[in-house]
């Protein structure tokens, strides 16, 4: 029998009165009676769309495969875009937190910095009426009356300046009990300058004139300490050549080389 060129309904070539369904490429299970059967393009055709396109299924499944996939890469674009958001405002958030109590910090250190600054020029100056107290009247220092000698005077000019110091006068008379040396003698007024006090600052004496060639003819040396008319103190160093008056010496032998005198 010869094969219809196109689909459509045709006598059922196994026999009877009914007609079967020719797809354009084979015979399908689809019958029905002459005048009964509805247009090739009819939906109702049992059977059409499969026969007539077998692949429809494979593609409807791959397009539904397709369309689920795409939902879950936009579900999960979608959370890890939330996710991100959600962590760059916590860390924006501690930032910020950490960017505004700093100040507070800073404030409270400079607080106690400027209280601790405070404290300690309030302790560093001494009050002004003791300084007033302490400070003695040096108008009454009056000049001695004995003979100046010059390298004694160069001597005393080589000590840090004292305002509360004054040298008075110098004098160098024959020794009494060796005529070819001589008795130092220096004559300040120094109010504050008593006891130890007085014989460290004879010691400072001593050991600025002996450099000077003057210093080996010295048998013995005396400091008075007068303020006007009083008598604040008086120290002698009996064998001065047998004193270096060294600065590492010690403060009490050096001390012992003085006596006090009435």
């Amino acid at each position: 029998m010869t094969q219809p060129s196109g689909p459509g309904w045709f006598p059922d070539p196994e026999g009877g009165p009914r007609l079967r369904w020719w797809d354009g490429r084979q015979w399908t299970s689809a019958t029905s009676m002459p005048g009964a059967q509805p247009t090739p393009e009819t939906p109702s055709q049992p059977g059409a769309s499969e026969q007539t396109n077998p692949g429809n299924k494979k593609r409807n499944g791959l397009i539904a495969v397709g369309a689920v996939l795409a939902l879950l890469i936009v579900y999960v674009g979608v959370s890890y875009f939330r996710s991100g958001a959600s962590d760059r405002t916590d860390t924006v958030a501690a930032h910020a937190t950490t960017s505004v109590a700093a100040p507070t910090t800073s404030a409270a250190t400079s607080t106690k910095a400027a209280a601790s600054t405070t404290t300690t020029t309030t302790r560093s100056q001494p009050p002004a009426t003791t300084q007033a107290a302490t400070a003695p009247d040096m108008s009454k220092c009056s000049d001695h009356n004995g003979e100046a000698d010059p390298a004694m005077r160069e001597a005393f000019n080589t000590l840090p300046l004292d305002p509360n110091i004054r040298l008075v006068s110098t004098q160098s008379v024959t020794h009494s009990d060796d005529r070819s040396m001589v008795a130092a003698i220096f004559y300040l007024c120094a109010p504050n300058l008593k006891g130890n006090q007085l014989k460290d600052y004879a010691t400072l004496i001593a050991r600025a004139l002996k450099p000077y060639a003057f210093a080996e003819t010295v048998k013995s040396m005396s400091v008075y300490n007068f303020h006007g008319q009083d008598t604040i103190g008086r120290v002698r160093c009996k064998e001065f050549q047998l004193h270096t008056f060294s600065e590492t010496a010690d403060s009490g032998a050096v001390r012992a080389s003085w006596e006090d005198l009435p």
